[in-house]
């Protein structure tokens, strides 16, 4: 069902708070032209840009723009504004992903049938994935039971920052969790790299009886590839030791990042940008709302 919600005009939203690019700092003709980062000011940074041709205050703005705080800082529907008028691919992307995940929110909540990976039986889920061919989200008009893996694959192969930073949010969601089990999202979030989601599901295991229950699920065997169980043994390694010398592990051990080789604090905060855990908490605590909202979406019709 296409979702139609009011629109919100493009300089409704002003939020006085600076943007951090890739090198840690803002960009300086954005800092120097606005005095504060908003909608308003951004767009017409950009619109003057284009007009006199300046290209390394263009530049600026997309930077501003690609960040993933971006669409906090100007609002939501401010932001996808812009995106829209001003014709940006990557907001674009972004904002034809969040659709997917709308409109999959409302088939759930209305009692649409939606297909459930989770209820699969015997899926040999890492086969399932490959079998996707990456496409862009955009212009999409049915969602079909595979668009959400191949979406997927196609931002992980050309690196979209914007929309994977979605997906963990999507998948670290009550909804997403309805459609994939722990096993299927630890393998998405060892292959595509989304270390809050490894954190949130290993952090369950925390005892050796624990370890090898996880281990005696069937799924363990069909939804895993061999790295996937491979890095999990390697932390599984440890908790028998630990057991069978009677040692502690502290949460120094339940922090650590086997995947990354960091703490997993480190892997979340570097993955897309740096943010504080106020942010990251206020960001997964927002998810559900953001993707039950609705946009203007132009999906004509779910096939699941």
């Amino acid at each position: 069902t296409p979702l139609s919600p009011p629109l919100c005009p493009l300089l409704s939203n002003s939020v006085c708070a600076m943007l951090h690019d890739d090198s840690g700092r803002v960009p300086s003709s954005v800092s120097e032209d606005c005095g504060e980062v908003s909608a308003s000011t951004v767009a017409f940074m950009l619109s003057s840009a284009r007009m006199l041709g300046n290209a390394k205050k263009e530049d600026d703005c997309m930077r501003f723009l690609r960040a993933v705080s971006a669409p906090k800082l100007v609002g939501e529907m401010s932001y996808m504004t812009i995106g829209k008028e001003f014709e940006i691919d990557f907001i674009q992307e972004r904002y034809s992903t969040m659709v997917i995940f709308a409109s999959i929110s409302n088939a759930l909540i209305t009692g649409l049938p939606v297909h459930r990976f989770r209820n699969i039986a015997n899926c040999k889920f890492v086969d399932l994935l490959d079998d996707c061919k990456p496409v862009s989200p955009v212009g999409l008009k049915e969602i079909t039971n595979r668009s959400i893996l191949r979406v997927l694959r196609w931002a992980y192969k050309y690196d979209k920052l914007l929309v994977l930073k979605e997906y963990q949010s999507f998948l670290a969601s009550h909804q997403g969790k309805l459609l994939f089990n722990d096993y299927q999202l630890l393998h998405m979030a060892n292959r595509f790299d989304f270390p809050y989601i490894r954190r949130e599901i290993l952090s369950k295991i925390r005892t050796v009886e624990e370890y090898f229950a996880f281990r005696a699920n069937e799924n363990y065997r069909m939804q895993l590839s061999d790295v996937d169980r491979e890095q999990f043994e390697v932390r599984g390694s440890y908790m028998r030791r630990g057991a069978e010398e009677r040692v502690k592990l502290d949460d120094n051990f339940y922090s650590f990042d086997f995947h990354s080789g960091c703490t997993f604090e480190k892997s979340c905060a570097e993955r897309f940008t740096e943010l504080s855990k106020e942010e990251e908490d206020e960001i997964f605590e927002k998810e559900e709302d953001m993707y039950m909202s609705g946009f203007n979406s132009e999906i004509t019709g779910i096939s699941f």
